[in-house]
Order: structure tokens, then sequence, then C-alpha cells
């Protein structure tokens, strides 16, 4: 089996982690994560003021998107895939860094900007239009950052773009196909047929498509759009993507999927992209009949 010729063409590699004293690691997923953010702010900015909108207000969005991705993402990981644990070890609930869902973060962020635009007395489809415009932006480096440590590998594939050397529990690869694993350390062998075992990756697969996305955004926003469009648009051309690419997503590790009626087991995720579709449909499809936008933004 190890003899097969390999077709995918990434990997296996190992990301560098900058050690920077103590229990202080800097790691690519942090780094691609900080630029994503300050990237896709910079873009909704643009974007705003191109629209005659404060564009401050976009900035002051930032320490709020922040604190929802991860406060929300952290809490979405635990309530959707690890509900059992969790309670166990409610302590854990504070441990904002670890396990994070972007489904969870999601809607936190949604939350928090309805919230923060409305108590500044602007309108939410207005300056929600124009982070949803930079947002792709962003979230391709995020998951590039996901991509550099591999933490959302796919099921086993040869496709082109999978990637060698992911398997999330190289040990069960290796007992499933009748190799024996040595203990721990893991023998030469399976160290070997789990390096050649590709996965797909679905970071790589969403950075790609919000690559995409972003481009064709540029594109789209050299001509006047309705209020809403790019929040309508992001909307359904997420859900669709996200929901067809958690199909690939590996059962290994905390996965979770839940059935409802004819629907197949599906994942918190695939949930949430069935919601978010029609709320996308329904940006799209309303004529939007906004009030002035003339309350001054309280001062602070």
């Amino acid at each position: 089996m190890m003899d097969t010729p390999l077709t995918a063409w990434i990997g296996p590699f190992e990301t560098p982690l900058v050690h920077l004293g103590g229990p202080f690691v800097l790691s690519p997923f942090g780094i691609l994560v900080a630029i994503g953010f300050a990237a896709g702010i910079s873009v909704a900015k643009r974007r705003a003021r191109a629209q005659m909108l404060d564009d401050r207000l976009i900035q002051g969005a930032l320490l709020w998107l922040v604190l929802g991705a991860l406060v929300g993402g952290h809490w979405g990981h635990a309530l959707f895939y690890e509900p059992a644990y969790y309670f166990k070890n409610p302590v854990e609930m504070l441990f904002f860094w670890e396990g994070l869902s972007s489904t969870g973060g999601f809607l936190a962020c949604i939350a928090l900007m309805v919230f923060y635009f409305r108590k500044a007395g602007k309108s939410f489809v207005l300056y929600g239009d124009c982070l949803a415009y930079g947002l792709p932006t962003g979230f391709f480096f995020g998951r590039l950052g996901c991509f550099a440590v591999s933490d959302h590998p796919g099921t086993v594939s040869e496709f082109p773009l999978a990637v060698h050397g992911i398997h999330p529990m190289p040990r069960v690869l290796c007992l499933e196909n009748g190799i024996d694993y040595g203990g721990e350390p893991l023998n030469a062998v399976c160290q070997q047929f789990s390096a050649q075992t590709a996965l797909h990756d679905l970071g790589l697969y969403e950075a790609l498509f919000m690559a995409l996305l972003a481009g064709a955004f540029f594109w789209l926003g050299r001509t006047p759009r309705r209020p809403g469009f790019f929040l309508g648009f992001l909307a359904v051309a997420y859900a669709v993507v996200r929901f067809f690419l958690d199909f690939l997503r590996s059962t290994y590790g905390p996965d979770v999927r839940y059935e409802l009626g004819f629907l197949p087991g599906l994942t918190p995720s695939q949930f949430f992209c069935l919601g978010l579709f029609f709320v996308g449909f329904w940006i799209l499809s309303r004529n939007w009949s906004l009030k002035s936008d003339a309350r001054r933004v309280p001062k602070g």
C-alpha cells in the first residue's frame, strides 16, 4: 500500500514555532489570524469611506469582533462539539485560546455588531455591508492559519490539493490499515504510512474560496450596489460552500453529527449554514428603506 504513487501535491510539512520564553509560543496560526483581522478591517474602512460612512465606527468594531471570535468561538466549540467534557470541566470554558469554532464566532460577532451599530445610532445594514465586504480578505488569512496548523482535516483523498501527513489520529489510521504502530512513540513504519496518507484540508479549501470571493467583491464593488448586497451575498455564498465542504470533514476527533428528519447526519456548522442561507436570501430580496443616518456617533 505504501508503494502506491502519490497524486496529492502538498506535504507533509511542519510549521515553525517561535518560542518567546517560558510558556509563550508564537505560532503561524496566531500571526495569520492577527493579519486577517487587520487586513479585513482595512478593506472594510476603505469601503466605508467610499460609501461616505464613518470609518471610525468600523475601526471601533475591531475589538468587539476579536472578542466575539474568541469568546463565541470557544463557547461554540464547547457547546456544539464537546459539551459533556466542558460541563464536567466548566473552568475550561474560560480558556478562550483553546478549541475555536467558526460557527460560534460568527454567531457572537453578528450579535455584537447588531448591538454595536444600533447603540451608535447607525444602520447595521449599511455598516454591516462594509464589514461583509472586508470579511473575505480577512478570513482568507485566518483560514491560511488553519491550514498552517492543519486543524481542519478532512477525509482521506488523493485529490491534488489534499495534504499529506495531517491525519489527526495516526495510531488509529495504522490500526485500521493493519499496520502495527509500535507503541509510543509511533514506529517508523506507521510514521511513514501516516506521512504518505493525504487528507482533504478544509482550511486550505476555505482560504482558496475566500480569495476568490474577495476578488469578486473588489470587482462588484466598482459599481453602485444596493444596501445589504455584500452582506446578503456573503451569507448565501459562504453558506452554500461551507455546507458542502463539511461533508468532507473528518469524523476523527471531537466532530459530531446530528440527524434532522430526512437529512443525513449534519455537523453543527451545516445547521448554521442552512439558517445563514435563508437569512442571506432574505437580505438580498428586501428593498431596504433606510432612515436618515444623521444621528451623531456617541463621543468617547
